[in-house]
C-alpha cells in the first residue's frame, strides 16, 4: 500500500511539473513571439519612412532627351536630379548602381533625420 501511495505521488509530482514545464514554455514561445511580430513591424515601418523620404527628398526626372531645355525644366520643377535614360539593358543596370551608390553611400541619411 505505501509504495502505491509513493508510486501514485510521483505520478502527480511528475504530471505537475510536466504541466509547469509546459506552461511556461508556451508563456515564453507567445513572449518571444509577439516581440519579434513588433521588430518586424518597426522595421517595415522603418523601411517606409526611408522609401518616403527617398521619394520626398530625391525625385528624379527620366528622360532620353539631352536638349539644355529638358534639363533646365527638369531643376525648374524642384527636381534634385537630370538624368538621361540609358538605350540598353545594360546602361540602365549600370544607372541604377551609379544612382544607388550615390544615394545609399555617398549621400546617406542623417542619423538624426526625422520625416517631415
Amino acid at each position: 500500500m505505501a509504495r502505491r501511495r509513493l508510486a501514485l505521488l510521483v505520478l502527480i509530482m511528475t504530471a505537475v511539473a510536466v504541466f509547469i514545464a509546459g506552461t511556461a514554455t508556451g508563456v515564453l514561445y507567445n513572449t518571444a513571439s509577439k516581440q519579434k511580430r513588433t521588430d518586424l513591424f518597426q522595421t517595415a515601418q522603418s523601411q517606409v519612412r526611408l522609401m518616403e523620404a527617398v521619394v520626398r527628398h530625391d525625385q528624379i526626372y527620366r528622360t532620353t532627351s539631352k536638349a539644355g531645355k529638358d534639363v533646365f525644366r527638369t531643376y525648374g520643377l524642384g527636381l534634385n536630379s537630370f538624368i538621361m535614360k540609358p538605350a540598353s539593358f545594360e546602361g540602365l543596370v549600370k544607372t541604377l548602381k551609379a544612382i544607388c551608390e550615390y544615394r545609399f553611400q555617398i549621400v546617406g541619411l542623417s542619423e538624426n533625420a526625422q520625416p517631415a
